[in-house]
């Protein structure tokens, strides 16, 4: 057969995956960003020139306590690179080391370890700076900060809630609901408590037809999340748009709504991809370290859903080293043979943050077959999706549904793009 050799991030790498020219009718790849040479110098200069906001080092003057969220081990975010840079224009304003606490946003994602803050942060930084872990189900170390003006309960861990001065790092590209990651997203749902993750999360948000990929406009859950960021009173941000080898291509930083505002234009201006006639068969991935587990790499199912026809098949190829993710993402994918029987569970057990993936799934499930390529034994435990060790057998079973002269599109790295219409 004669094929085309396609490279899809697996792990940390890539590897090749070889599709059937005569079927192939597109790869779609992740946009091209120009990456900056001395990536450290052009953050400082981001820091002290920022957009809409004094320098950071002012800002620091005059401060007592300062909290610096970042994100977690599932994000990209080059931790060692922003935070020396943060801390030197702390330090210059005035600002000691035991007066600063870095909050790792977790949302509802496990803990980190120490080994793990080490590995992500630098061994200088987890040594001189005090990080703490983000739960959000513990209420004793949450500040209550009333309700946004769509009813979401806000409360936010104590180490920001009480800090003088308030940063956050982080990255942005298109997110299947939020419109894009970063910027506000570290506070809610970053360091916010459990109530209001399910209310800003809950289906009748989901089903708003602007809370999707690459909207921000109109988009009910992005806007909550603004207002609980500046209810939150967050003073400064630093969010970087990374090139496709994780390097750094733009970095943003002061306001928090003005500052990504700029990363999202900067993003957007790279990453439209018209999308033309709809193909049977997509394969899809996400690079590292999305593809650490399932429940993160199912963001390529839905980025690609709108490349896929009617009764198509969505081919995800993930390594999954990490397993399936959240503990109640695992039970209520295992536990069921038909996925249409979330929205009844939701309605009788309640709606959860950790199964939005479940429901999102859902939804793409009533017109779309669904399978996966992984070596992680553990995914064959979900009765509805079909487990594949191998790229070609996958693929055989797809061309044999669809037909020889199916069509394909591969999408190697789905979360970068932005699917726009004719």
């Amino acid at each position: 057969m004669d094929v085309v050799d396609v490279m899809f991030p697996y792990g940390r790498d890539e590897r090749t995956v070889p599709l059937p020219r005569r079927n192939l009718r597109e790869v779609i790849r992740p946009p091209e960003f120009t990456h900056i040479d001395d990536e450290r110098a052009a953050v400082t200069a981001s820091l002290r020139t920022p957009i809409s906001s004094p320098p950071l080092r002012e800002l620091a003057r005059g401060a007592h306590s300062v909290a610096i969220i970042v994100s977690d081990k599932t994000r990209p975010v080059p931790h060692r690179i922003l935070l020396p840079a943060l801390l030197e224009e702390l330090r210059a304003g005035g600002i000691l080391d035991g007066d600063i606490t870095i909050v790792v946003a977790l949302g509802m994602h496990d803990p980190m370890s120490d080994e793990e803050l080490a590995e992500m942060l630098g061994e200088d930084v987890v040594s001189s700076i005090r990080v703490v872990n983000h739960d959000c189900m513990d209420e004793s170390r949450l500040t209550n900060l009333g309700t946004t003006s769509r009813g979401t309960p806000l409360a936010i861990t104590d180490a920001v809630a009480s800090a003088d001065l308030v940063i956050s790092t982080g990255y942005i590209e298109p997110h299947e609901f939020a419109g894009f990651t970063g910027g506000r997203k570290s506070v809610l749902p970053g360091v916010a408590g459990i109530e209001a993750l399910k209310h800003n999360h809950r289906v009748e948000m989901l089903d708003d037809p602007r809370a999707t990929l690459g909207i921000l406009e109109g988009n009910p859950i992005h806007e909550d999340m603004v207002e609980a960021a500046r209810t939150v009173g967050v003073d400064f941000i630093t969010n970087v748009v990374l090139d496709n080898e994780a390097h750094i291509s733009g970095i943003f930083s002061g306001d928090v709504v003005k500052a990504h505002e700029a990363g999202v234009a900067y993003y957007k201006e790279h990453a439209g991809v018209l999308r033309s006639e709809r193909a049977d068969i997509v394969v899809a991935s996400v690079g590292h370290p999305l593809n650490r587990d399932l429940y993160q790499s199912l963001k390529a199912v839905f980025a690609t859903a709108p490349f896929v026809a009617d009764g198509g098949t969505i081919i995800l190829y993930t390594s999954s080293s990490d397993g399936m993710g959240p503990a109640l993402f695992r039970k209520w994918m295992t536990e069921t043979d038909d996925p249409s029987t979330f929205s009844e569970r939701i309605v009788r057990e309640g709606f959860d943050p950790r199964i939005d993936h479940c429901y999102l799934l859902q939804r793409v499930m009533r017109s779309v077959r669904v399978c996966i390529v992984s070596e992680r034994d553990e995914l064959s435990s979900i009765p509805f999706i079909t487990l594949y060790s191998d790229i070609e057998p996958a693929l055989a079973d797809a061309l044999d549904r669809h037909g020889s002269d199916a069509s394909i599109i591969a999408v190697p790295y789905a979360t970068r793009i932005i699917p726009l219409q004719e």
